[in-house]
């Protein structure tokens, strides 16, 4: 294969270090020298690289082939030759950018017919073998040489030598596991030759023999290696010689026996005692209560740290004692005159009304105005009831901070007369309140675990029934039995307790634990009274009969679990054939009474009931005295106020948007007046239609 040369200069390169591969091993070749002529050193041989991999292998290349990818390097390399008696030296220099091929100078007087043999056209091993200097990085196994084969020997290529290679060349494309992969690259450090011969196996041996190649460079090594040693072991000599290695070992040794003493002061003569150090603080201006100007300001105003409240103490409290404080338009002289028009009401039995067709029509001559809205108590509502007497319009509301509120509807805009009366029985929220018919008695309950009856008679708040603070308890509500003298009466501890208003003391007849769980209302049948009902946050109702309910394990004799989230009232309907509760889930259930007191399910009525944290919770509460009607609150915008009938019929919205702008979760009818209603807000406000 010929391979052209760059503006007619060639090159045949000798001195170079061929690696061949046979069977996959490499084997090396050290310096080969070619033969001047140049038909004679004409190597078959080209060069070209995987993309793949670095492993440079054996191929035939076209004429002008260069040394294949862009990415490979030549390295300067000079081959010295004898043409014609004279000295040739060639060298191999960097590859030309734009031909992409390498450059070769010729160096040294000899004829033209000379040059051309050495740049000739058959030629170019140098091209072909220059990039075998890439591959002097590869590791070489050792061991599998034969003994000929010597580190630093050099080797002479005659013909035969050549025509062996060109057997294991062309040998490689009809035997792959003859391939000879051969690479050719300087090498100077070698004064021995050999020839190349091919073994039986494949692998190529090289035999000594003399050259005239120089070895003074190896030489000039050597000796500069043997000069460097020599200065070595007499700079080792020279400071044995001083003996430092001995006084560092002696310093480390007494470093690491004898500890470090650190230096104490004398404790001898003047004792001086030390003050401690004194840190300025930093204040703001507003701490120092100055402004920008350095102006002292005022000192501001004190905080009311909330103080738990003492209850009242056991026993009768006098009302002119009890008289909320902070009213300023209210005395004991309104103290006596609500006491003296309560005295005097009496009651003139039950209005002729008693069907829902004639109640509808009263309901659409109802209505409100601004003497029937009035501020009775200062916080939310937690309960309100209406005086029984139909002559003269009474109601009272109790809020979530113990204060009663006593409302004289009828005297309401008169000036002569104050219309609101406000005491402070209790110290935490009034959670129910009943007016006794024909005794001129108002009993409340309170979440302080106190019971008591406000004898407008005698003047005072009486203590009925309490618990004991330790025991941390509440009371929910309470209903009469019989003739009003006996309760039973509601705890947040799931007890029901039952009270003798005639016995002396605050404690219970009997206590039933009827609830693991919080109850919320207890109801009294009012035609069989030994029959009641629980609710609350089970969300179960739960019926008992006073005459077999065991103290200690009591168990209900039916119970409804309609609800399916925490009941916040559940009432007997004034003829005692239905039950009202209103529940978390929003809805309201009608359940029946039957005979022998069995309860079913009449109606569930959906209802928006989610009031939040801020509203008391709706407790529906049935007509006195007209069957299957009850009112409610209601959540709908407009405000307004709710009457439905037992089939979940909407019978009338009480509405007013000049003075009804606020939910009114608490709402009632009077006990005598088959139109009127008063309906309580968040705001200690009640509303009256009628």
């Amino acid at each position: 294969m010929q391979t052209r040369s760059r503006s007619g200069s060639g090159l045949r390169d000798s001195n170079f270090k061929f690696q061949l591969k046979a069977k996959g091993v490499s084997v090396p070749i050290y310096k080969v020298n070619l033969a001047a002529s140049a038909g004679e050193s004409d190597l078959p041989l080209s060069r070209s690289r995987s993309r793949s991999s670095n492993r440079v292998s054996s191929t035939s290349t076209s004429p002008g082939s260069g040394f294949g990818s862009g990415r490979d390097r030549m390295f300067d390399s000079r081959d010295r030759r004898e043409v014609e008696g004279k000295k040739a030296f060639v060298s191999v220099s960097s590859r030309s950018r734009s031909t992409k091929r390498p450059l070769y100078q010729i160096h040294g007087d000899v004829s033209q017919k000379a040059r051309a043999e050495l740049a000739g056209e058959g030629g170019g091993v140098g091209t072909r073998l220059g990039r075998g200097l890439l591959n002097k990085r590869r590791k070489v196994d050792w061991s599998m040489y034969n003994s000929e084969v010597q580190e630093k020997s050099s080797c002479i290529l005659d013909s035969e030598s050549k025509e062996n290679i060109r057997t294991n060349v062309s040998g490689r494309n009809s035997d792959s596991t003859n391939n000879v992969d051969q690479l050719a690259f300087k090498n100077s450090d070698h004064d021995k030759c050999g020839t190349v011969e091919k073994d039986n196996i494949g692998f190529v041996k090289v035999a000594e023999d003399e050259s005239d190649i120089s070895d003074d460079e190896n030489e000039e090594s050597l000796d500069y290696v043997r000069m460097r040693e020599a200065n070595m072991k007499a700079n080792e000599e020279f400071f044995a010689s001083l003996g430092m290695d001995e006084a560092k070992k002696q310093l480390q040794a007494s470093a690491l026996n004898k500890p470090e003493k650190k230096y104490t002061p004398t404790q001898k003569g003047l004792r001086i005692k030390k003050e401690p150090e004194m840190i300025v603080r930093r204040q703001s201006m507003r701490i120092r209560r100055i402004d920008p100007k350095g102006t002292p300001l005022p000192e501001p105003e004190p905080v009311e740290e909330n103080v738990a409240e003492p209850r009242l103490p056991d026993g009768p409290v006098p009302m002119k004692d009890c008289i909320f404080s902070k009213a300023e338009n209210i005395t004991e002289k309104d103290v006596t005159s609500f006491s003296t028009v309560i005295c005097k009401q009496t009651l003139d039995g039950k209005s002729a009304s008693s069907n829902i067709t004639s109640l509808t029509k009263s309901l659409n001559k109802v209505c409100m105005n601004e003497n029937r809205v009035a501020k009775v108590v200062p916080g939310r509502v937690f309960s309100v009831s209406w005086h029984p007497s139909p002559s003269c319009l009474l109601t009272a509301a109790g809020d979530k901070y113990g204060h009663v509120g006593l409302w004289n509807v009828g005297s309401s805009g008169r000036d002569d007369v104050e219309s609101v009366l406000v005491f402070k029985p209790h110290i935490k929220p009034v959670s129910h309140l009943f007016f006794q018919p024909g005794h001129h008695k108002l009993f409340s309950c309170s979440y302080d675990a106190t019971l008591r009856c406000g004898d407008f008679e005698k003047g005072v708040f009486d203590e009925v029934f309490s618990v004991p603070e330790q025991n941390d308890d509440l009371l929910r509500n309470f209903d009469f039995i019989d003739d009003g003298n006996t309760m039973l009466v509601s705890q947040y501890s799931g007890m029901v307790s039952m009270v003798d208003t005639r016995t002396p003391g605050s404690s219970a007849e009997h206590e039933y634990n009827v609830s693991r769980k919080s109850l919320r209302t207890v109801s009294v049948h009012p035609v069989d009274q030994h029959y009641f009902i629980t609710a609350g946050v089970e969300a179960k109702i739960n019926l008992w009969d006073l005459r077999n309910i065991n103290a200690k394990t009591p168990k209900p004799l039916q119970t409804l679990s309609h609800h399916t989230k925490a009941i916040s009232s559940a009432y007997f309907s004034p003829n005692g054939g239905k039950i009202l509760s209103c529940s978390s889930d929003d809805t309201i259930v009608v359940s029946d009474v039957g005979e022998g007191i069995r309860l079913k399910l009449s109606k569930s009525i959906r209802h928006n009931n989610w009031t939040g944290r801020w509203l008391t919770n709706f407790r529906p509460t049935w007509h006195p005295f007209v069957e299957d009607v009850f009112v409610t609150g209601s959540m709908r915008r407009p405000r307004e106020i709710e009457i439905y009938n037992t089939n979940g019929t909407l019978i009338k919205a009480l509405q007013n948007e000049d003075y009804l702008g606020s939910v009114c979760s608490l709402n009632e009818f009077h006990p005598q007046l088959e139109c009127a209603v008063v309906g309580a807000n968040s705001s200690g406000r009640l509303h009256v239609f009628m």
